[in-house]
């Protein structure tokens, strides 16, 4: 019996990771990625809104301020090659203001 295990290339790499050649640089290249920071933080951002969102305040936020967090990101990672050598283009400063900004949106919608 003959298999043909031409089509199943893709997975032929997938399975070359255990060789002791493998190079680390693609996975060292997505760590090193500021850009991976910056949607780890968002994600981190909008799971936190919706937590507050369900469980702890009364009304629910709503798709606006939700989508902010989001947004931020989306201008970082379309302006990032072409400012990403200034400072405030520094993905601790993106950060810092996507989170400062969910919080925001928590303390204004418990006063409400």
């Amino acid at each position: 019996m003959v298999v043909d295990l031409s089509h199943f290339h893709f997975e032929a790499k997938i399975l070359s990771f255990g060789r002791k050649n493998f190079k680390m640089s693609v996975f060292e290249k997505l760590t090193k990625s500021p850009l991976i920071y910056i949607a780890l933080a968002t994600g981190f951002c909008i799971i936190v809104l919706a937590y507050f969102s369900k469980r702890v305040l009364d009304n629910e936020i709503g798709l606006l301020p939700m989508a902010i967090p989001p947004f931020l990101m989306s201008i970082h990672s379309t302006l990032y090659k072409k400012y990403k050598d200034r400072k405030y283009w520094q993905s601790k400063y993106w950060i810092t203001a996507i989170t400062v900004i969910t919080c925001l949106i928590i303390i204004i919608r418990l006063w409400r």
